[in-house]
């Protein structure tokens, strides 16, 4: 007898689209993103240190010729070497809101708060507030800072004279100045608009673009001018202006941010140094179009295994939204934190082959990569909630039908945790220490590794370095060292790795309960999920929920229906 089941695929492997109703298109993707026709893990992330200070990630920045990060938490600012080392170099006047920073050829970085311009000097270890000459504080409030041609550049938030929208030029010979002279006053004359940020395109040469909220100017840099050194393009600009500074950054030779005008709600723009694009979806546009509160956000550009990502956020409780966009598959997806919350990440700096970033919740600075699989805080790790939502199976006809199954391949047996340490608490931090090494005792599990943290001689934190795995028992913490009274506990995690499913039938608006299935455990590398007798309907969505401290590969599936 010929079977009556067909065969229609699933598209398990994409990105967010986001209808502008569910019933057009619902599909969905959390902390995944596209890669060689696989649904792969966006990077997971680790606590490497905590600064102890009381405030939360403000910006971050990378100076290749100091080889160092630099990071600005609460009032603090703070330079991270290649190994993790930190130091704490300056401390600023404001603990909340956007730092930026800039370096030039002579060992110097600047820093804004939107109060102050400070010059740091890596090469002599000298911190200075910027002023208009010797003494003479800078008679506007700064923003956004760059460096091009021998000088720093910034913006006037603010003048004496309100009227009037500046951008303005440091000195060419003393990099603390800012002179209020003609020849380092720039002027904003596009539209009623006040200029947001200044900044040139990589590999743009001479190029300086001067971007206000709803509009942007093209200026080059012509040093023979005798009154200004950069003359204004009368042939082109931006009609598009940046929503938040913050959300400013740059690839090889492009720039990309959250940009809007008048006529028009945020959009994600990028550009060479041409005209800009918009590469939102008509979707996307939609979902940001609904925004309560849109200037509250930042956004930054990574590279994950050879993929330029942009991620953005929108913290306004009301909001509350994180999503990237991956220039190399052309896809949006949805990322977040374990509660589905945006994501923490606020600014991401690359050093040494590893990407760092400062968190806009709490006052640690965290690697991100696809090397972590968890979100670990250091003292809590932490479930990527990874979620696929498929657009929609229909018969082409549009007919009822019953789908016997649904199934598609992915990777399994590997190296899934079963019963592993995923935390270890202080409960005595001890006295005296210098050294201290952390022993795992136990009749069952293996390879669980962890590092002691010691500030004054007391361990304030015990990290995991690995986790381990078949603990049957929660492993006795010995804590060896030169110190004495240290105490600490183990925490076992007991999920195994599973997918979960719940089907939609009516247009995304409602989804079932979930049926679970466990993954293969280790060396059983049978790699067929299939999940039988759906249910009857027009038309069925499918979301999935993948379980796991370990990564994913997923590719495209098959509905049988009937």
């Amino acid at each position: 007898m010929q079977s009556r089941i067909k065969e229609i695929p699933i598209k398990m492997v994409g990105g967010s689209t986001f209808g502008r109703y569910p019933k057009i298109n619902i599909e969905q993707t959390y902390n995944m993103i596209v890669s060689d026709d696989a649904l792969v893990d966006y990077g997971g992330f680790k606590a490497i240190i905590n600064t102890g200070i009381n405030g939360k990630g403000r910006g971050e920045f990378t100076s290749l010729r100091a080889e160092k990060a630099y990071a600005c938490v609460g009032n603090g600012i703070f330079s991270i070497d290649a190994n993790n080392n930190y130091t704490r170099i300056a401390t600023i006047s404001t603990s909340n809101g956007d730092v930026f920073f800039a370096e030039n050829e002579k060992k110097e970085i600047a820093i804004c708060d939107k109060l102050n311009i400070y010059i740091y000097n890596y090469g002599n270890n000298t911190f200075q507030i910027a002023s208009e000459s010797n003494g003479v504080p800078l008679d506007f409030r700064p923003g956004y800072v760059t460096y091009q041609n021998g000088r720093f550049i910034t913006v006037a938030l603010s003048t004496n004279d309100s009227d009037v929208a500046q951008w303005r030029l440091g000195s060419l010979t003393n990099s603390v100045y800012f002179p209020s002279d003609s020849q380092s006053i720039g002027l904003f004359q596009s539209k009623g608009d006040m200029p947001v940020a200044a900044f040139p395109i990589p590999g743009g040469g001479n190029v300086l673009i001067v971007m206000g909220s709803t509009s942007g100017e093209i200026y080059y840099n012509v040093a023979s001018s005798a009154l200004f050194p950069y003359q204004r393009s009368t042939n082109s600009s931006f009609d598009y202006g940046l929503l938040n500074a913050s959300t400013l950054d740059f690839g090889d030779n492009f720039a990309v941010w959250l940009g809007y005008n008048e006529k028009s709600a945020p959009v994600v723009m990028f550009s060479d140094g041409k005209n800009p694009q918009s590469i939102s979806t008509d979707g996307i546009d939609y979902k940001m179009a609904s925004l309560v509160n849109p200037k509250k956000c930042f956004g930054f550009l990574l590279k994950q295994d050879g993929h330029w990502i942009y991620q953005f956020t929108f913290y306004d409780p009301a909001d509350n939204f994180s999503m990237i966009y991956d220039f190399k598959s052309k896809k949006f997806s949805n990322v977040s934190d374990e509660n589905l919350n945006y994501h923490p990440a606020k600014k991401a700096s690359y050093l040494n082959n590893q990407y760092y970033f400062v968190s806009f919740n709490d006052n640690k600075i965290y690697q991100f990569g696809s090397q972590y699989t968890t979100y670990d805080y250091g003292t809590k790790n932490k479930e990527i909630p990874r979620i696929r939502i498929t657009p929609y199976v229909r018969d082409s006809k549009t007919n009822q039908f019953i789908c016997r199954y649904v199934s598609f391949p992915m990777e399994m047996g590997l190296s899934h945790r079963y019963n592993s340490v995923y935390r270890i608490i202080v409960i005595n931090g001890g006295s005296n220490y210098t050294e201290a090494s952390v022993q795992f005792v136990c009749d069952s599990g293996y390879n669980a590794k962890a590092e002691a943290v010691i500030v004054d001689g007391v361990i304030t934190e015990i990290n995991i370095t690995n986790h381990g795995q078949n603990y049957l028992s929660t492993p006795i913490i010995i804590i060896n060292g030169d110190g004495e009274g240290a105490e600490a506990i183990a925490v076992l995690d007991n999920i195994a790795p599973r997918v979960d499913l719940s089907v939609s039938n009516d247009g995304g608006q409602t989804f079932s309960s979930s049926v679970g299935m466990f993954m293969h455990e280790l060396a059983k590398r049978k790699n067929k999920f299939i999940y039988y007798q759906l249910g009857w309907s027009n038309e069925m969505v499918f979301q999935f929920r993948f379980w796991s401290f370990d990564r994913f590969v997923i590719r495209d599936g098959i509905a049988g229906i009937e």
